[in-house]
C-alpha cells in the first residue's frame, strides 16, 4: 500500500476527516488535500513524523503499510457513558503524544 492509502485507512479507522487531521497536526487543510490532488512524493518529513506520532504508528507503517490494529467498543459491551470515557481517553492520549513528541 502507499502512503495515501494508509492515511485513508488511519483516518477512517479513527472517524476523522482530512481537515480534522490538519487541525490536529497544525497544517493547513489545503496541504493535505494537495497530496491527493498532486501527489505525495514531497511530503515534509516533519509532517510525516507528526502524522505517525498522532496515529501512534511508525514511519515505516505510515509510508509503506502494514497491518493496522483497530479496536472497536460498542454499546453491547459498554454503556454510552463508558464509551464516551473511552473516546475521551483516546483523545487525551493522542494530544499527549503531540505535546510530548
Amino acid at each position: 500500500m502507499d502512503f495515501l492509502t494508509n492515511l485513508d485507512l488511519l483516518l477512517k479507522s479513527n472517524g476523522m476527516k482530512r481537515a480534522d487531521l490538519a487541525r490536529a497536526i497544525d497544517v493547513a487543510p489545503s496541504t493535505i488535500n494537495s497530496w491527493y490532488a498532486r501527489g505525495s512524493e514531497k511530503v515534509n518529513i516533519k509532517v510525516l513524523k507528526a502524522i505517525a506520532s498522532y496515529f501512534n504508528v511508525s514511519l515505516e507503517v505510515l509510508i509503506n503499510g502494514d497491518t493496522f490494529t483497530s479496536v472497536h467498543f460498542t454499546e453491547y459491551e459498554y454503556t454510552k457513558q463508558e464509551l464516551e470515557l473511552i473516546a475521551n481517553f483516546g483523545k487525551m492520549l493522542k494530544e499527549s503524544r503531540l505535546n510530548n513528541g
